[in-house]
């Protein structure tokens, strides 16, 4: 500012020039409008050095209003550069001072810590000498690094640190000594009350041996200790509560010792067939004990199965699918197929929800009686009789046997369903065979409906062939259910249908419940589609009609017309006449459906089905022959003068060769 009044120039024209002349050389500066040179500053730091000398310490405070320069160009301009050259001493926190200064300091500080006998904190020395916090923390650490200081410091950062006196460790030490040499273990809180946060990292730094747990530091000795136990039970072939062994360790000290530590147990890991089992971490359980245990189970199993058979399957529990109508339709295609497997699926998972298990409570009653305490010698068992876990470790036993077990009794109790197993095949051949005869015939005569035009006539025919070959099916799957259920019933019909049904299981029970209804209800569709469904559900093999099966079937009914024609047997007029239109029908037509002889109508059907296809001398004499019949289809033949000529004469159309289309006397 004094520049303008001598050059007589306005400042903001000086200003540029001056900062223009900083920037190119080096040596000046301007500090709040004053330019000041490298020989000034030079001059402030001399003068600084002997200010220090003289007073041994002093503030960068008073400097800056010594000096009147600020703080930050104090700091980066002068000390910066001239500390430890024209300035000798040391800056901390904003302060000066003299290396006597730093020394006489270290004396004290070292004195103070001299006359430590206990464990204190760093923070507690400094606030109460109240000695200068980073003055304080530099010369600590330079006295401990270089040994000057008789002990250690502990901690994650200075102002937690605490400083821990040499003779009070060896004191510590010594006390840890004899408190390991009376319990093998010491607890991290003890350890924690005698400042000795991390156990894993004290124990090795003064040599000694042992094992860091979850809640304590335990010596070698108990390793061993534990070990022996282990081996003692594996030789042994019986169990051991590993925690009674090591009481003053916790459930989790004792689980950490055996997975990381136990000599015995990590050599059995590397073992192709391991020696012993480990239940809940702390039972050790040798596995030629667990191989006793199932063989006396095995033994009692055959035993009951022997004695009571094969379980009881309960049907409570497993749900019934819902299936469509569609489900019944079509008897071929990829669909179809599709849903068999569904089917077959879902009836395996009902399967599994119904089996009744092992009760796991039994395993633990029969384990206590066999193997429990007081059944064992001291010298075999290494509890005490009185063992307050052993109930804990039959029900741990028993839970991992369960499974095998169940394979034992499965596998018994189909040697016992083997043996019987000739049986139920006989069974069921005979079954399967009346099933596919009952079927082919059912799915004959319902394929001839389907050429039935008449709805009246066909829903009809339809009641009858429900209320025959429908029924029939309904009976006699009832009765392959309840011989696969081993109820004692051999027949099945309208009267004891119901109870034995009921005997079945419930799944079973809806299905043939449903399939009975429509028979009852005379629903056609729906009896084929519950048919299937129950097959499906059951396990049924439904053979499909094919062209030589339906021709087969066909020349088997008719030469069954032909002998109760031929055979001599009274038999009534309309029985007579059925069996005579069915013969021509099916030699001239291959197609017959199944009709009530008693019932006028349908015997008209198969009168006018062979409209055409016989002469008209034929049909004429068929026609008159029911026309005489008709009122009286349930006469016998013997009875009614009306049919004694035409009758006869219809029969030879039936049983002689004649070529009936052109045939006339």
């Amino acid at each position: 500012m004094e520049l303008q009044p001598l050059l007589s120039v306005d400042y903001s024209v000086i200003e540029p020039k001056i900062n223009h002349l900083v920037t190119v050389y080096r040596n000046y500066h301007i500090v709040q409008g004053e330019i000041l040179t490298t020989e000034f500053l030079d001059s402030v730091a001399k003068e600084i050095n002997s200010l220090l000398q003289e007073t041994g310490k002093v503030t960068t405070s008073d400097l800056c209003l010594r000096f009147k320069l600020p703080t930050q160009f104090l700091n980066e301009k002068v000390l910066a550069r001239y500390l430890g050259t024209t300035i000798v001493g040391v800056l901390e926190e904003g302060t000066l001072y003299t290396e006597d200064f730093v020394v006489q300091y270290k004396y004290q500080i070292r004195g103070v810590f001299a006359a430590i006998l206990e464990p204190v904190g760093i923070s507690a020395i400094q606030q109460k000498y109240n000695f200068i916090p980073k003055l304080f923390q530099r010369v600590v650490q330079a006295l401990v690094r270089d040994g000057e200081l008789a002990g250690e410091l502990l901690g994650s950062q200075f102002s937690d640190y605490v400083y821990i006196p040499s003779s009070y460790e060896e004191a510590r030490l010594s006390y840890i000594n004899q408190f390991l040499a009376s319990n093998n273990s010491i607890t991290y809180e003890m350890l924690s009350k005698l400042r000795i946060p991390k156990a894993s990292e004290y124990f090795p730094k003064v040599g000694i041996e042992g094992l860091a747990l979850n809640t304590c530091f335990v010596l070698k000795s108990i390793v061993e200790d534990i070990d022996l136990v282990v081996k003692e039970a594996v030789a042994d072939k019986t169990w051991v509560d590993v925690s009674l062994s090591a009481e003053t360790l916790s459930r989790e000290d004792v689980q950490k010792l055996l997975s990381t530590a136990c000599p015995t147990i990590q050599e059995n890991s590397k073992k192709k067939e391991s020696e012993l089992e480990v239940f809940d971490d702390v039972f050790v359980v040798s596995v030629e004990f667990i191989k006793e245990c199932l063989r006396k189970f095995e033994e009692h199993i055959r035993e009951d199965v022997k004695k009571n058979g094969p379980r009881k399957i309960t049907t409570n529990s497993a749900p019934e699918p819902e299936l469509d109508e569609s489900q019944g339709k079509g008897r071929k295609g990829k669909g179809k197929r599709q849903q068999k497997q569904q089917q077959k699926q879902v009836k395996a998972k009902a399967k599994e929800v119904e089996k009744e298990e092992v009760d796991v409570e039994e395993i633990v009653k029969r384990l206590s009686t066999w193997f429990g305490s007081k059944k064992l010698s001291a010298s075999k068992h290494k509890n005490s009789e009185e063992n307050p876990s052993e109930e804990e470790f039959f029900q741990l036993l028993a839970e991992y046997i369960a499974p095998t077990l169940e394979g034992i009794r499965t596998k018994e109790e189909a040697n016992l369903k083997q043996n019987s197993a000739s049986q139920q095949r006989e069974l069921l051949k005979a079954f399967q065979q009346k099933f596919d005869a009952l079927y082919l015939h059912f799915q004959l005569f319902s394929e001839a409906l389907e050429e039935v035009d008449d709805e009246s006539i066909k829903s009809s025919l339809s009641n009858h062939l429900l209320s025959t070959f429908g029924e029939q099916l309904l009976n006699h799957i009832c009765l392959g259910q309840a011989q696969n259920e081993q109820v004692d019933v051999t027949e099945v019909d309208s009267k004891n249908r119901k109870s034995v049904v009921e005997g079945l299981p419930k799944s079973i029970q809806t299905l043939l419940s449903t399939l009975e209804t429509s028979v009852n209800t005379k629903k056609l569709d729906n009896f084929k589609v519950g048919l299937e469904t129950v097959c499906d559900k059951c396990d049924i093999h439904r053979r499909d009609l094919d062209k030589k099966s339906s021709k087969t079937l066909l020349q088997t009914y008719r030469a069954s017309a032909l002998e109760a024609l031929t055979s001599g047997t009274e038999l009534t007029v309309g029985a007579i006449f059925h069996y005579i239109l069915s013969a021509i029908n099916i030699k001239l037509l291959q197609s017959v459906v199944l009709v009530n002889s008693s019932d006028d109508k349908h015997l008209q059907y198969l009168l006018s089905a062979l409209k055409g296809e016989v002469s008209d001398y034929v049909y004429e004499k068929l026609e008159a022959c029911f026309n005489s019949i008709k009122d009286n289809l349930n006469a016998p033949e013997g009875d009614l003068e009306e049919a004694k000529e035409l009758l006869p004469e219809c029969k030879k159309f039936a049983v002689e060769s004649l070529n009936l289309k052109k045939f006339s006397p």
